[in-house]
């Protein structure tokens, strides 16, 4: 799946795995196994709640919105799971736009597993990039430089990964 979608945010798409039988699937997504939960629940309850932020962030943002001054993410991840990441760590006041790549879920309202809140921001524009988008790609940085009315030299970008965000 991670090689297909290219990221770790595929579980959704479990029922392709070839050496997973059926059975298998309909285990790991539908029956209780770990602490009331089906795996598929397990995961992604533990991914969400080992999500912290590093020390400092919150203070940095608030001075920088306090002068004035737009943030912009540019991520790899999926629209659906920057969303949920962005209302989990409380980051929506900050950040005035997210970059992210079209999401691989579905965007039936009726078969979504999380409530319809998850799936908004209200005060965060997503721009859906697409499907694939990765870093580095000067396109999409020049693309966000001009819908922000910026040049390069009015911009700082700051990432987390060395060898994806350092070489941008």
């Amino acid at each position: 799946l991670h090689q297909k979608y290219h990221t770790s945010e595929a579980s959704s798409q479990i029922s392709e795995v070839q050496c997973l039988s059926k059975k298998d699937i309909d285990i790991i997504e539908n029956e209780i196994l770990i602490d009331g939960r089906t795996i598929m629940h397990k995961y992604h309850s533990d991914r969400l709640h080992n999500l912290s932020l590093y020390p400092n962030v919150i203070p940095t943002f608030e001075e920088l919105k306090n002068r004035d001054i737009k943030l912009v993410g540019f991520t790899e991840s999926n629209t659906f799971h920057t969303m949920k990441r962005i209302k989990q760590l409380n980051l929506e006041k900050y950040f005035d736009a997210f970059y992210a790549p079209i999401d691989l879920g579905n965007k039936d309202p009726s078969l979504r597993f999380y409530d319809n809140d998850s799936y908004i921001l209200e005060n965060t524009r997503i721009i859906e990039l697409k499907k694939g988008s990765k870093k580095p790609d000067k396109d999409i940085l020049n693309s966000i430089l001009g819908d922000f009315g910026m040049t390069s030299s009015d911009a700082i970008y700051v990432g987390d990964k060395l060898q994806k965000d350092v070489h941008m």
